[in-house]
């Protein structure tokens, strides 16, 4: 499955396909000390090579965050 998404670092669009990208689970908080684990993809923008999250659904791959890799 091939998704797209936006860097929010060099702010480029680009796809990546999802079989290929990495998998993570993301702890946020549901409300109420409640925690709720999200999944969502890591992927390399071809253009600045930051890592950039996308939200594991297809129907919300927009940008969600961007982390410099190590």
């Amino acid at each position: 499955m091939v998704l797209s998404a936006r860097c929010p670092g060099c702010g480029r669009s680009f796809a990546f396909d999802a079989a290929t990208a990495a998998s993570a689970a993301v702890v946020g908080d549901a409300g109420r000390g409640q925690p709720v684990v999200r999944r969502c993809y890591l992927c390399v923008c071809p253009g600045c090579r930051n890592v950039v999250r996308v939200p594991g659904s297809a129907a919300g791959a927009e940008r969600s965050g961007v982390e410099r890799p190590a």
